[in-house]
């Protein structure tokens, strides 16, 4: 009995060894603190979310030599090793050379061109960055403003056409954020179809390495109806291959919208197939109309 109580007290003393509360901050370069950086230990779920506004965080370590992962979007990631005598992290965050996809700084030229499955439309697309829907990512990050723009049409009676616009850093209360406004409209008379979307679409915050949880949120004009209401959207790398500046990998988003007389649902597949060629696949629903549409674009480096 004594031993046994000798091994439970080894355990507890091993145990409260392994675990180590570490606090500290994560600013940038210029010192102003990161609000929304993510503290993660490395290789587990424990991890907190920077919320002060001093930059402060407190994390417990669930094992001894833990890495911990500092991250924000925009910002290069860092890793640090916890040693015995770490109790205390203070971490510098810069801007990175290369954001969200391992994307290089470079202004972008994006030409696309899709077929409309169900609705027979034909249609091109342009872009001054690698072109994603709803401009969640915004890889052209030397661009102060960017912009993207779309047609489609049967050549009958039947045509679609949208524009996009994107600010590169909204900050409030010190905590950066990419924000967009958009219109698209569809009138698609043989189908008895007419949609109207304006919507303001900004990214809130990256999960796990490569995730990123987004909103829209606007108006919208379905036939008879008009409502304003929002919708949310999940991406997530479903593999990635970085290769020569360029993710090769393959990418999932799905988006869910309300808009009080109706829902909206949407689910995006894209990737890179050869060199700077890329295909999309997309199934859209509003309310009770379904569109499926592919797609391949081309990108290069303006400069």
């Amino acid at each position: 009995m004594r031993y046994f109580f000798l091994l439970i007290c080894n355990l507890l003393v091993f145990s409260a060894f392994s675990q180590r509360t570490i606090s500290g901050t994560v600013k940038d370069i210029e010192g102003n603190p990161l609000i929304g950086a993510f503290v993660q230990e490395v290789g587990t779920p424990n991890g907190t979310m920077v919320l002060e506004n001093d930059g402060s965080f407190n994390i417990t370590t669930t094992k001894d030599g833990a890495e911990l992962m500092f991250e924000l979007f925009s910002y290069c990631t860092q890793t640090r090793v916890i040693i015995s005598t770490t109790t205390e992290l203070h971490v510098r965050l810069m801007r990175c050379d290369t954001i969200y996809y391992q994307f290089p700084r470079r202004d972008w030229l994006s030409f696309g061109a899709q077929y409309g499955v169900v609705s027979s439309m034909f249609g091109l697309s342009f872009s001054n960055c690698y072109d994603e829907q709803l401009f969640i990512h915004f890889e052209s990050i030397d661009d102060t403003w960017q912009y993207k723009i779309n047609a489609q049409t049967n050549f009958q009676k039947d045509y679609s056409f949208g524009a996009n616009i994107r600010y590169r850093d909204i900050s409030i209360r010190r905590l950066h954020r990419p924000i967009s406004v958009g219109y698209q409209q569809y009138d698609y008379i043989s189908n008895d179809f007419f949609h109207q979307d304006i919507y303001l679409s900004t990214y809130l915050v990256g999960f796990w390495r490569w995730g990123v949880f987004s909103i829209k949120a606007g108006y919208q004009r379905l036939n008879d109806f008009k409502n304003a209401g929002a919708s949310i959207i999940l991406g997530q790398w479903i593999y990635d291959n970085y290769r020569g500046g360029i993710s090769n990998g393959l990418r999932a988003e799905i988006s869910a919208g309300y808009y009080f007389d109706y829902f909206t649902f949407s689910a995006n597949l894209y990737g890179v197939v050869f060199k700077n060629y890329y295909y999309r696949l997309s199934y859209d629903r509003i309310d009770k109309h379904d569109f499926f549409t592919v797609g391949v674009n081309y990108f290069f480096r303006r400069k």
